[in-house]
């Protein structure tokens, strides 16, 4: 690129997305924040769009390798063994960067620029989120505080949201369903999980009534929807 002006650096965003060149991405996006980390609601969700992506497919080869490993395990001689860990460490040291990368953005730029409720609570979602990746391939005697800081990222964020932002707003309706996530998979607490979800579903749906719902807010609905009945309990289910 030539000048790496804001214009350019957005332009390259939107190829390297097309493109599915994730980590290319990333880096157009980091350098526009360095710019300029007054990002409005478009280029936010540019950037959720380039780590979402540079990061998800290193997490399904993650758990993929751990679970092949589990697998066969008792097959594999000493060396073998060697080698499946030696990778799986190479995977999440990469892991371990992108959520770094980002994570320093937010907290050294995004976030002290950020001067409405949307933009604060929004990349207080992202901190909990990439957080709550970082347990999965924390070392243990670091995954508390790991814990921790994803948990107050959220609880933050949804404080403002709560304060400041309708009961429908999809980046509200967000910020509930994955600290609802994060209950479930990393506290491994289904009960409380269930009711932060239920609970944003219902103060939604109260503020629209009889109004159609379209759009992100639609679609975040139905993800909280699914999340509620994936997360019920057994016996529920069956009698359902």
């Amino acid at each position: 690129m030539v000048n790496d002006s804001k214009e350019d650096l957005l332009f390259f965003a939107r190829v390297c997305e097309k493109a599915r060149r994730y980590d290319d991405m990333t880096e157009a996006m980091q350098k526009m924040i360095q710019a300029d980390a007054n990002l409005n609601s478009e280029e936010r969700e540019l950037l959720v769009a380039a780590y979402r992506g540079a990061i998800s497919a290193r997490r399904a080869s993650w758990r993929s390798l751990c679970y092949a490993e589990q697998r066969v395990a008792l097959d594999l001689t000493d060396q073998q063994i060697q080698v499946a860990e030696e990778y799986r460490t190479k995977m999440e040291s990469e892991l371990l960067s992108i959520c770094h990368d980002i994570l320093g953005a937010i907290n050294e730029m995004l976030l002290p620029k950020a001067s409405d409720a949307e933009a604060k609570a929004f990349y207080l979602k992202m901190k909990g989120d990439y957080y709550r990746y970082m347990i999965e391939v924390a070392p243990g005697e670091e995954r508390p505080a790991v814990m921790d800081l994803s948990k107050h990222s959220y609880q933050d964020g949804l404080e403002i949201a709560t304060k400041e932002m309708k009961a429908s707003n999809p980046t509200r309706l967000g910020l509930a369903h994955n600290f609802a996530v994060f209950h479930f998979e990393v506290l491994k607490l289904p009960a409380e999980a269930r009711q932060i979800a239920q609970k944003a579903l219902d103060e939604a749906m109260a503020e629209i009534g009889a109004n159609e719902v379209a759009g992100e807010t639609d679609t975040v609905l139905h993800v909280i929807r699914e999340a509620l009945n994936a997360w019920k309990p057994k016996d529920f289910a069956a009698d359902a």
